[in-house]
Formats: structure tokens, C-alpha cells, sequence
């Protein structure tokens, strides 16, 4: 899929650039992108230029400091992809395109969030872990969350609103769908994913 060229910006600047780049037939940056190699010609032209790096030789880095960030600090993923691509350019890389830059913040965070959980999970007793284990007991044919629109008047109270799992289905449903067991990384993780909401 090709991006929008040079060319798609306003007229009137991409005038002022050509101009400024002494460039006399401004329409010649329709041309711009035709071939398959230009970008990264130019990349490597940028780079050379400027002193930049290409985005592999710090990805490496990047991947521990990011480790580092959403250990500490707890930020969701759009507060870190903004920090990386600022340290990417306090380090003159060129940037990525946002959905690798993207992808790797989601997988760092993810490791980092197991790394907390595992560790959360380690300093719990046999019995918090049975407690919380027990959160997610749920009973055959049981719904959990609030009631649907067709179950209010239905004699719901508050005490019998049903169990109903993530998916919006029933519990028992959703396990026999997979097998008669549900996978899930740690039991305790929906009991926390549910009390954060």
C-alpha cells in the first residue's frame, strides 16, 4: 500500500519547499515515492547527512528502557509509544513506522505486566491464593456482571443478577466451547482485570 507522497500536502507548501530546496518545477514531486526503493535511499541519505541511526541498531536498547519505564512507572501503552518516539529523537534514530514502533511497546508492556503479576502472585500466602481463586468459582449455568436489558424486570435483585463471563454468554457456554475448561495465564488475573473496572 503506497502512503501519500509529498505531493498531497497544499499547494501553496509545497511551493514554499520547492522553492526553499531550489527546486525549479515543483509538480516533479508527483514523482516522489515511484519507485520502491526511494524512501529507504533517502533514509540511508538522512542518515548519513545528519548522523543518524537506523531504528535496528537501538532497538535492542530501546526494548530495556521501555522495560524499565512500564516496570517503574505503570504508563499505558499511548503515554509509552510518546516517550519512546521522543527518546528515539533525543538519540537522532530515524523513527519507525508507528505500528512496528507500536507493537513493540505492546509486547515490552506485556512482559512487564507478566513480570508484575508473576511477582504479585508470589508474595501471596496458600490461603490468598485460595481466596482469590474462589472469586472465580462460578457456579454451572451462573451469569456474573449486570444484568441485560431483558433480565431487570425479570426478578433480578440484587442478589441474583447472575454471573456472566467477559464474553457477555454464560460461564458454562464459554467452557464448553473450549473444551470444558477456560485457559486463562492465572485465575487471579480476571479477579484484578475486574476490580481495576
Amino acid at each position: 500500500m503506497k502512503t501519500a507522497g509529498p505531493a498531497a500536502g497544499p499547494g501553496e507548501v509545497t511551493e514554499y519547499l520547492a522553492e526553499q530546496l531550489g527546486i525549479a518545477d515543483p509538480s516533479c514531486l508527483k514523482e516522489y515515492g515511484e519507485r520502491d526503493g526511494t524512501a529507504r535511499t533517502h533514509a540511508g541519505d538522512f542518515q548519513e547527512a545528519g548522523g543518524w541511526c537506523d531504528f535496528a541498531e537501538v532497538r535492542d536498547e530501546l526494548s530495556v528502557w521501555l522495560d524499565a519505564r512500564a516496570w517503574t512507572t505503570g504508563d499505558g501503552p499511548k503515554s509509552l509509544f510518546d516517550e519512546a518516539a521522543g527518546w528515539l529523537r533525543e538519540r537522532r534514530v530515524l523513527l519507525p513506522g508507528a505500528s512496528r514502533l507500536a507493537r513493540l511497546v505492546g509486547s515490552v508492556r506485556e512482559v512487564a505486566n507478566n513480570r508484575l503479576w508473576d511477582t504479585l502472585y508470589g508474595l501471596l500466602s496458600i490461603g490468598q491464593r485460595a481466596v482469590l481463586d474462589s472469586l472465580l468459582s462460578v457456579p454451572p449455568g451462573a451469569r456474573c456482571g449486570s444484568p441485560g436489558p431483558d433480565e431487570v424486570g425479570a426478578g433480578a435483585g440484587a442478589g441474583d443478577r447472575g454471573l456472566r463471563d467477559g464474553g457477555g454468554g454464560r460461564v458454562r457456554d464459554t467452557a464448553a466451547a473450549a473444551g470444558g475448561a477456560v485457559p486463562v495465564r492465572h485465575r487471579w488475573q480476571g479477579v484484578a482485570a475486574q476490580a481495576a473496572r
